[in-house]
Protein backbone atom coordinates (compact mmCIF):
# COMPACT_ATOMS: atom_id res chain seq x y z
CA UNK A 1 0.00 0.00 0.00
CA UNK A 2 2.97 2.26 0.83
CA UNK A 3 4.21 1.86 -2.44
CA UNK A 4 0.82 2.25 -4.65
CA UNK A 5 0.80 6.23 -2.18
CA UNK A 6 4.45 6.78 -3.37
CA UNK A 7 3.82 6.22 -6.21
CA UNK A 8 0.85 8.26 -7.08
CA UNK A 9 2.54 10.80 -5.12
CA UNK A 10 5.60 10.48 -7.20
CA UNK A 11 3.29 10.84 -10.64
CA UNK A 12 1.12 13.60 -9.66
CA UNK A 13 4.31 15.50 -8.45
CA UNK A 14 6.00 14.99 -12.39
CA UNK A 15 2.73 16.14 -13.49
CA UNK A 16 3.36 19.26 -11.63
CA UNK A 17 6.34 19.84 -12.33
CA UNK A 18 6.24 18.98 -15.84
CA UNK A 19 3.17 21.99 -16.26
CA UNK A 20 5.29 24.64 -15.30
CA UNK A 21 6.64 24.66 -18.33
CA UNK A 22 3.68 25.54 -20.25
CA UNK A 23 3.31 28.73 -17.94
CA UNK A 24 6.54 29.92 -19.49
CA UNK A 25 6.53 32.22 -22.90
CA UNK A 26 8.01 30.96 -26.23
CA UNK A 27 11.11 32.06 -26.93
CA UNK A 28 9.81 32.92 -30.61
CA UNK A 29 7.35 35.44 -28.67
CA UNK A 30 9.62 37.74 -27.06
CA UNK A 31 11.51 37.63 -30.07
CA UNK A 32 8.75 39.36 -31.81
CA UNK A 33 7.39 41.45 -28.79
CA UNK A 34 11.23 42.59 -27.87
CA UNK A 35 13.54 42.07 -31.41
CA UNK A 36 16.23 45.06 -29.73
CA UNK A 37 16.19 43.15 -26.86
CA UNK A 38 16.74 39.67 -28.78
CA UNK A 39 19.55 41.16 -31.10
CA UNK A 40 21.04 41.98 -27.83
CA UNK A 41 20.86 39.06 -26.09
CA UNK A 42 22.08 37.23 -29.43
CA UNK A 43 25.07 39.41 -29.54
CA UNK A 44 26.27 40.03 -25.88
CA UNK A 45 24.42 36.60 -24.00
CA UNK A 46 23.87 33.72 -26.29
CA UNK A 47 27.37 32.56 -25.76
CA UNK A 48 26.70 31.55 -22.49
CA UNK A 49 23.01 30.79 -21.76
CA UNK A 50 22.85 29.76 -25.19
CA UNK A 51 19.05 28.62 -27.18
CA UNK A 52 17.07 26.42 -26.93
CA UNK A 53 17.60 25.66 -22.83
CA UNK A 54 19.12 29.33 -22.02
CA UNK A 55 21.86 27.69 -20.30
CA UNK A 56 25.16 26.53 -20.83
CA UNK A 57 28.45 24.97 -19.56
CA UNK A 58 29.62 25.73 -16.45
CA UNK A 59 31.72 29.02 -16.11
CA UNK A 60 35.11 29.49 -14.35
CA UNK A 61 34.28 31.36 -11.23
CA UNK A 62 37.15 34.41 -12.06
CA UNK A 63 35.30 35.10 -15.24
CA UNK A 64 31.88 35.57 -13.78
CA UNK A 65 33.69 37.77 -11.10
CA UNK A 66 31.47 37.14 -7.93
CA UNK A 67 33.03 36.33 -4.65
CA UNK A 68 34.81 33.09 -5.14
CA UNK A 69 34.80 31.91 -1.27
CA UNK A 70 31.03 29.97 -2.19
CA UNK A 71 32.45 28.39 -5.76
CA UNK A 72 35.54 27.38 -4.11
CA UNK A 73 34.08 25.94 -0.37
CA UNK A 74 34.43 22.23 0.52
CA UNK A 75 30.81 22.40 0.49
CA UNK A 76 30.96 23.58 -3.39
CA UNK A 77 34.42 23.07 -3.83
CA UNK A 78 34.36 23.08 -8.10
CA UNK A 79 35.61 26.47 -8.97
CA UNK A 80 32.87 26.85 -11.28
CA UNK A 81 29.49 28.43 -12.09
CA UNK A 82 26.72 26.63 -13.47
CA UNK A 83 24.87 28.94 -16.08
CA UNK A 84 21.02 28.82 -14.76
CA UNK A 85 18.50 28.83 -17.72
CA UNK A 86 16.74 31.89 -18.58
CA UNK A 87 13.15 30.53 -19.08
CA UNK A 88 10.94 32.82 -16.40
CA UNK A 89 13.82 35.10 -15.21
CA UNK A 90 11.73 37.83 -15.60
CA UNK A 91 8.97 35.83 -13.08
CA UNK A 92 11.63 34.96 -10.54
CA UNK A 93 14.08 36.04 -7.94
CA UNK A 94 15.98 36.99 -5.94
CA UNK A 95 19.50 36.73 -8.63
CA UNK A 96 22.88 35.94 -9.11
CA UNK A 97 24.56 32.60 -6.93
CA UNK A 98 24.35 34.23 -3.25
CA UNK A 99 20.14 35.76 -4.34
CA UNK A 100 21.77 39.09 -3.56
CA UNK A 101 19.44 41.43 -6.16
CA UNK A 102 15.81 41.00 -6.11
CA UNK A 103 14.95 41.76 -10.06
CA UNK A 104 16.56 42.12 -13.76
CA UNK A 105 16.52 45.89 -13.49
CA UNK A 106 18.48 45.41 -10.30
CA UNK A 107 20.88 42.91 -12.39
CA UNK A 108 21.48 45.66 -15.02
CA UNK A 109 21.93 48.63 -12.96
CA UNK A 110 25.61 49.86 -13.57
CA UNK A 111 25.05 51.06 -9.72
CA UNK A 112 24.80 48.35 -8.09
CA UNK A 113 28.69 48.20 -8.37
CA UNK A 114 29.17 51.00 -6.43
CA UNK A 115 29.26 51.52 -2.21
CA UNK A 116 25.95 53.47 -2.70
CA UNK A 117 24.03 50.85 -4.00
CA UNK A 118 20.52 49.68 -1.42
CA UNK A 119 18.97 47.78 -3.74
CA UNK A 120 20.98 44.24 -2.94
CA UNK A 121 18.79 41.87 -0.47
CA UNK A 122 21.76 40.70 1.60
CA UNK A 123 23.73 43.47 3.46
CA UNK A 124 24.88 47.09 1.92
CA UNK A 125 27.14 48.13 -0.86
CA UNK A 126 28.19 47.04 -4.06
CA UNK A 127 27.14 43.70 -5.81
CA UNK A 128 30.10 42.74 -7.98
CA UNK A 129 29.94 40.19 -10.67
CA UNK A 130 28.07 39.20 -13.57
CA UNK A 131 29.26 42.82 -15.51
CA UNK A 132 28.43 41.53 -18.63
CA UNK A 133 26.05 43.63 -20.04
CA UNK A 134 26.19 46.77 -17.73
CA UNK A 135 28.66 48.48 -20.24
CA UNK A 136 25.33 48.80 -22.64
CA UNK A 137 23.85 52.82 -23.16
CA UNK A 138 20.82 52.74 -21.29
CA UNK A 139 18.47 52.61 -23.54
CA UNK A 140 20.43 49.15 -24.50
CA UNK A 141 20.08 47.83 -21.65
CA UNK A 142 16.24 48.72 -20.97
CA UNK A 143 15.86 46.98 -24.35
CA UNK A 144 17.63 43.81 -22.58
CA UNK A 145 15.85 43.45 -19.78
CA UNK A 146 12.39 43.80 -21.59
CA UNK A 147 13.38 41.19 -23.78
CA UNK A 148 14.40 38.61 -20.85
CA UNK A 149 11.37 39.32 -19.01
CA UNK A 150 9.46 37.89 -22.04
CA UNK A 151 11.56 34.89 -21.65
Amino acid sequence: MRYMCATIVALALAAYIDSLADALPSGTAADAAAPVGARIFEAKCASCHAPPTLSGAAIPLELIGTDETLGLSSERGTGMYRVPSLHGVGTRGPLLHDGSLPSLATMFDPARETSAFRQRLHGTGAVNGHRFGLDLPAADRDALVRYLSLL
